[in-house]
């Protein structure tokens, strides 16, 4: 009987007699991390897997092609954090790429840098603004944000 402690969880279990290279303890959570682990792994050293990956996602991605919009609808709140948590991390790329790259901010954004100008201001009278993110010429406006629905950004132009 060999005891070892679980990589995930590192608490000690008894090896099973079979499996010489065990790692990872019975546990569900360091099972799920070990398979987590594999299909990293994999995606990183095998294109044929990573190929088939893709694939796959495309497959399910033609089946399901209304999941995401969906799901925003259903989950305001995870929808709103995610909001959050990636204008952080594009500042966060931001900072890190003033010292990096002597200030070069264009080659870590994710929106495109241009936009088509209008003039016709009464068409965009609701926008969504996410510094970083957003399109870098977009008209000036003044925004109020509505507390009861934080998600809906409505703007009045000068």
């Amino acid at each position: 009987m060999i005891q070892s402690v679980c990589v995930s969880c590192k608490k000690p279990y008894v090896k099973n007699s079979r499996q010489k290279k065990q790692k990872y303890c019975s546990d569900p959570s360091c099972q799920k991390a070990r398979k987590a682990k594999w299909q990293r792994d994999n995606l990183k050293s095998s294109p044929i897997y990573r190929k088939d990956q893709l694939q796959a996602n495309k497959d399910w991605h033609s089946k399901e092609p209304d999941y995401w919009k969906t799901y925003r609808k259903k989950n305001p709140q995870k929808t709103l954090r995610n909001t959050l948590l990636q204008r952080k991390r594009n500042q966060k790329r931001c900072l890190n790429s003033f010292g990096r790259l002597g200030g070069n901010v264009k080659a870590k954004l994710i929106a495109k840098m241009d936009v088509l100008k209008s003039n016709n201001r009464a068409a965009l009278t609701e926008c969504w603004v996410v510094p970083v993110i957003a399109k870098m010429d977009v008209i000036r406006g003044y925004l109020s944000v509505n507390y009861e629905d934080p998600l809906r950004l409505s703007d009045r132009f000068l």
